[in-house]
């Protein structure tokens, strides 16, 4: 633990000395004043969840200002291989960066829950709802800034890191908005399927760097997917959305803005976290492998 809050600090830090993340914070601050101004004052609406939801996507535009340049910056500077070789785990090292860039959440979230309370003795809004919905726009932030951050350890430039970050972004914005709308036949459930039964082939070949046994993973997902695909046109599209939404983190988010707890939410968006944090832990530990070789 004490590795983790050295790293932690010593990052956090540094995003306080950078001119981005008072960008970051500007924008914010800006953001959610005009929408309160707007929804809760211009037009009487007393509701924190209206304000979330307007306030999801602008979030979402500004999160790789925090995280886009951390681990790639910190990857290219030799900074990641020192805490490495200091004593600190890949675990530690990802988790104290996670947190570091997750800070940044406590901004919009505070503001949101002192609103809460403020409406709740004022206007009689439903204390409950609402902090259900700040939850839930926390939960959908953590999972993504996770999602993030790993994109940022797997860039070797910053400019990569910007890129392949707003592309995961606009992914996030544009199937979190139409998922429940999709249309799909069988072929393209089963497609899907055997598609996203690659990426844990992937994490395979990065632990080991043994290409059969990513080859026999993806074999044996590959053929189960494809197998529950076959029984029925149904099966494959519930399949298929299923993992797509594990994958979209923010396809939760609707039934927290309505103030609905969904427990089956939380635990994916949680495990999605996890997912994302193991998965930062291989990339890690794959990098600086890499650099070790080349010395």
């Amino acid at each position: 633990m004490s590795c983790v809050k050295l790293i932690y600090i010593n990052t956090l830090k540094n995003l306080l000395c950078s001119v981005r993340t008072y960008v970051y914070s500007t924008a914010v601050l800006v953001g959610m004043a005009v929408i309160t101004a707007v929804y809760n004052v211009g037009k009487g609406i007393p509701s924190t969840e209206i304000g979330l939801m307007y306030l999801t996507l602008p979030m979402f535009c500004l999160f790789p200002l925090v995280t886009a340049e951390t681990l790639s910056g910190d990857n290219k500077n030799g900074v990641v291989r020192f805490y490495l070789s200091a004593g600190a785990g890949a675990v530690e090292a990802v988790i104290g960066y996670q947190l570091a860039v997750c800070s940044f959440l406590l901004l919009p979230v505070l503001f949101m829950l002192t609103l809460t309370v403020i409406m709740s003795f004022f206007t009689g809004t439903v204390l409950l709802s609402s902090l259900v919905s700040v939850a839930g726009f926390a939960l959908v932030s953590i999972a993504a800034m996770s999602a993030l951050t790993v994109i940022s350890a797997a860039c070797e430039r910053k400019l990569t890191a910007y890129v392949a970050s707003y592309v995961a972004v606009v992914l996030f914005t544009v199937f979190g908005g139409i998922h429940e709308n999709i249309q799909m036949s069988k072929m393209a459930g089963a497609s899907v399927c055997v598609a996203v039964s690659i990426i844990p082939a992937i994490i395979c070949y990065v632990i080991g760097r043994n290409k059969w046994l990513s080859v026999s993973v993806f074999a044996v997902l590959g053929t189960v997917t494809a197998l529950v695909c076959a029984t029925s046109e149904q099966n494959s599209v519930i399949l298929a959305k299923a993992l797509l939404n594990f994958f979209i983190p923010n396809t939760a988010e609707s039934g927290f803005y309505f103030g609905i707890f969904d427990l089956r939410s939380v635990l994916s968006l949680l495990l999605f976290t996890v997912t994302c944090t193991a998965v930062g832990v291989f990339v890690i530990k794959s990098r600086t492998e890499g650099y070790g070789e080349g010395d």
